[in-house]
């Protein structure tokens, strides 16, 4: 139970990430959730992608 919530918040989340200019309602009502403190998003954690190599 506890793998299908984090996968039912952690894929709009990466929607939101990957293409941020797409209309995402399942984010708006995710972002909720999020801890933002002084205008920064502290509770979420992004691990940068490699670069591709050219």
């Amino acid at each position: 139970m506890r793998i299908w919530l984090a996968d039912l918040i952690a894929y709009p989340i990466t929607q939101h990430l990957l293409y941020p200019d797409r209309v995402n309602f399942a984010y708006d009502i995710v972002k909720n959730n999020i801890y933002v403190s002084d205008g920064k998003i502290l509770g979420l954690k992004v691990i940068p992608r490699p670069e591709k190599e050219a």
